[in-house]
């Protein structure tokens, strides 16, 4: 799956290995059909192109990955998986430092909100929920609106339980 990039296909061969084998891989094999379950139905010519978007990070450049998923959103509307795309580049807007200190740092986050509240919105089933609930409170919280990041850490504890909890910390 992750060189042919067609879900539908990999699903079937881990469970035809999983039918003949079990040793160490099996678990591997049960974890990524999990994950891939829910790309069942998927265009694999558009998943496909969506993860070479993914491939074209280069440590230290994200503004390249940055401009092929805008690209990618703005080329696919109507992708059935768009919040992946809107979650990375949100993740992106917001960037990787744990503790922000340039005025672009916290332009990012101003960008990253809507985008997350975009995914929120349009796709409130997305895996990506508890995640990014707790990036929009991380946001609001950096932006110094404690108010605002209370109110999603709480919603990130109340949905998620003890992962929510463990996941804001």
């Amino acid at each position: 799956d992750e060189k042919l990039y067609n879900p539908p296909q990999a699903l079937n061969l881990y469970q035809e290995y999983l039918e003949k084998y079990s040793g160490r891989h099996s678990l591997r094999a049960e974890v990524r059909m999990k994950t891939l379950k829910r790309y069942r139905s998927v265009d694999p010519m558009k998943y496909r192109e969506f993860q070479l978007v993914l491939n074209s990070y280069r440590y230290g450049d994200n503004q390249t990955l940055v401009r092929n998923l805008e690209q990618f959103i703005s080329d696919n509307p109507e992708y059935t998986h768009l919040d992946d795309a809107l979650f990375w580049l949100a993740n992106e807007y917001r960037g990787r430092k744990r503790i922000p200190d340039t005025d672009a740092d916290f332009d990012g986050f101003r960008k990253a909100i809507p985008v997350y509240e975009k995914i929120l919105e349009q796709y409130p089933d997305t895996p990506h929920r508890l995640t990014v609930l707790k990036n929009i409170g991380d946001c609001h919280y950096f932006l110094k609106s404690y108010d605002t990041a209370k109110k999603y850490f709480d919603m990130v504890e109340a949905e998620g339980g003890n992962l929510g909890k463990r996941l804001i910390g």
